[in-house]
């Protein structure tokens, strides 16, 4: 806990002496990142970011974080099989409920629509529940 403490703090002193575009991050930082996003949430995510300048990358760095993990976050996916390749022993369940406008997203990589309140079989929601090849699916 102190190394990553120190390695933080140490992440951050050396990001204030850049410009904001020239930040960088460590490995670990950029992990502690993805968790914090994972399990906060957005505006989780943003309070922390936008409060310590240079602690942590952009939303949008974020995101190529995530895409470049080929651990993408995809609505109504559980990833046990990532638990078991980690041996963690702990479970980690999150929601992010921060928004306050709901709305209605397209996802192309899935070809569904996302922010519908999705059906649940055998207490597990459906995954791609609205999916949709043509206008008419949905």
């Amino acid at each position: 806990m102190a190394n990553f403490l120190m390695m933080f703090i140490d992440n951050v002193v050396f990001n204030l002496t850049q410009s904001s575009n020239n930040f960088r991050y460590t490995e670990s930082i950029k992990k502690f990142a993805i968790c914090l996003y994972i399990l906060g949430g957005k505006q989780c995510y943003e309070f922390v970011r936008l409060n310590m300048p240079g602690s942590i990358p952009y939303l949008s760095t974020l995101g190529d974080l995530i895409n470049k993990s080929n651990m993408t976050l995809t609505e109504t996916e559980f990833k046990f099989d990532s638990l078991q390749k980690f041996q963690s022993g702990f479970g980690f369940c999150s929601e992010d409920t921060t928004g306050v406008i709901p709305k209605i997203e397209y996802d192309s990589s899935t070809n569904s629509f996302i922010g519908f309140t999705t059906r649940i079989v055998d207490g597990i929601p459906l995954m791609k529940h609205y999916q949709a090849d043509t206008f008419d699916d949905f």
